[in-house]
């Protein structure tokens, strides 16, 4: 077994004594995460470049891990959704580093301890490793879901290599020498990638704001009380599904394809983990606070009771594919984001809020921007990008976006699509949301979602807050069981339950009130509305 890790070039002046590091962390500043979290990580690669015998290197990241355990909650505490926070995604960019390099430190001690297994039978340091380098996968995708970012394909096959050597070896469940975040005393790798499994599996980029590590904690405690593991053979469950343990497993089957390598597919049954769901749910009605089940303080009962209902239905009754995917040979064109989008559904003009204003608005709102410079003209967030289509439906499309495609595309993002061949007359240009991406070593694969065909450009305002400049939208609508609603999709933080709006079409005024929100993503929020 060989992980990925960086070249080593041994830096001058890096003191690798145990002691030295120890009393280092010791006196860093945890009052400011965010400083000591970049001092964690510019410390830990310069240990990376220095060649070191397993067994010490463990030695040295244990400290490293008592301070990471300290840092991960403040790093990763999600504000209010009102809230505006500027250094929120810095500290969850520095979570993702910070966790990334101790994962690299543990895959440098399994890839040297395997050497020295020829002279030690059983290196303690090279067994602790293994979950331990199993449980830090599970917790860097967990950061990359809240930061909508995209899952890299390698992550999973190093799991998936973790979970046969573990298994090959009879590793069993490791004890834990220094705390980790959401682990108890022992480490099982089979354990941990059954946690890396179901969080997948709870459609994490679409979980409640700020109920993601809740979502996890449960899990994890769960996972743990249960004994639950991803085993090689098919259990005698009804409810059992095949996962596949070197790959992302955005979806599970019944069964593993007939073609597949039997090596590559493992089983999950979550009878036991939907039983703790329902015992959960009961304790919660009958007083239980949510932090007995793993949860954290911070989530109230009710917003507890929301997210076991949610992961109940994806475990026992996990969505299936109804409409039938085509091999395409096609190419498409993307346009990202809701500027974008209004753009292309505006006859090729920019949003400008002065186009929603009326002559005294002008004089009593202070635009911000002089005339002809709002941040969509000419912007390069207007170009679209060719991309190749894997396969089609009814509902979407998954594409292969080029490496000089946008670089900062996510999950949740809003982008327009349309035909590559229909550019030369009059293009239709539908509006899709990426739901799922997959980072390839040459390229990356977004799974879209078309979420509205016929779009309508307007305008938002805050009612009562007449100083702000109008916001850009677009106007849709859905049938649901025979009905139609009308439908706004609008940049995050507009929506509130019962929130007054002032919907601007041109130089038409409308009063509405916004009554459900069908979904919100890191980027954008789609929600009904009706006619004050």
């Amino acid at each position: 077994m060989f992980l990925t890790v960086p070249p080593q070039s041994p830096l001058p002046g890096v003191d690798t004594r145990a002691g030295a590091v120890r009393k280092w962390i010791d006196q860093l500043p945890y009052t400011n995460s965010l400083d000591t979290a970049h001092q964690l990580i510019t410390r830990l690669r310069d240990l990376h470049h220095q060649p070191l015998e397993a067994a010490h290197r463990h030695e040295l990241l244990q400290c490293f891990l008592e301070a990471f355990q300290r840092l991960h909650e403040p790093l990763r505490r999600p504000l209010p959704a009102t809230t505006e926070d500027p250094l929120a995604a810095s500290r969850l960019h520095s979570l993702d580093r910070l966790t990334e390099e101790l994962l690299i430190g543990y895959k440098y001690v399994i890839n040297d301890a395997q050497q020295e297994r020829r002279l030690l039978r059983r290196p303690r340091h090279l067994h602790q490793s293994v979950p331990l380098a199993m449980h830090l996968i599970a917790l860097l995708l967990a950061t990359r879901y809240q930061s909508y970012l995209p899952t890299d394909t390698q992550l999973w096959r190093e799991a998936g290599t973790l979970l046969h050597y573990s298994r090959e070896h009879a590793l069993g469940a490791q004890p834990l020498a220094s705390p980790l975040p959401f682990a108890e005393h022992r480490l099982d790798a089979a354990a941990s990638y059954a946690l890396m499994a179901f969080m997948r599996l709870s459609d994490p980029f679409r979980l409640p704001h700020g109920t993601l590590w809740d979502c996890f904690g449960f899990l994890a405690a769960q996972i743990r009380r249960c004994g639950l593991q991803a085993h090689p053979e098919p259990p005698d469950s009804p409810q059992a599904r095949a996962v596949c343990i070197d790959c992302e497993p955005a979806e599970w089957r019944q069964t593993p394809p007939p073609d597949a390598d039997p090596a590559r597919w493992y089983w999950l049954d979550p009878s036991p983990l939907l039983a703790a769901i329902q015992s959960g749910s009961l304790a919660l009605e009958q007083g239980t606070t949510p932090a007995q089940l793993g949860l954290s303080e911070a989530i109230g009962r009710q917003d507890a009771r929301h997210l076991l209902q949610r992961l109940q239905i994806q475990f026992r009754d996990p969505p299936q594919r109804r409409l039938e995917r085509f091999e395409s040979g096609q190419t498409v064109q993307l346009a990202v984001g809701l500027e974008a989008c209004f753009y292309l559904h505006n006859r090729g003009v920019s949003f400008d809020p002065r186009d929603y204003l009326e002559p005294e608005d002008e004089d009593a709102i202070d635009i911000g921007q002089a005339p002809g410079t709002y941040p969509m003209a000419g912007s390069d967030s207007l170009q679209a990008y060719r991309c190749n289509v894997l396969n089609r439906s009814a509902g979407g499309l998954a594409v292969e976006l080029p490496g000089d495609g946008p670089p900062r595309i996510r999950v949740g993002e809003l982008l327009a699509v349309s035909l590559a061949d229909s550019d030369a007359g009059d293009p239709q240009w539908l509006i899709a949301t990426v739901r799922w991406l997959v980072r390839q070593p040459r390229q990356r694969e977004l799974g879209l979602q078309y979420i509205a065909r016929e779009i309508t450009p307007c305008a938002l305002r805050l009612e009562r807050e007449g100083r702000l400049p109008p916001q850009p939208a677009l106007e849709t609508s859905i049938v649901h069981q025979d009905t139609r609603y009308q439908l706004l999709i609008a940049a995050r933080g507009l929506y509130r339950p019962q929130r007054r709006l002032e919907l601007l079409r041109g130089s038409q005024r409308q009063q509405i009130e916004c009554t459900q929100l069908v979904e919100s993503t890191g980027l954008y929020e789609r929600f009904r509305y009706t006619i004050a």
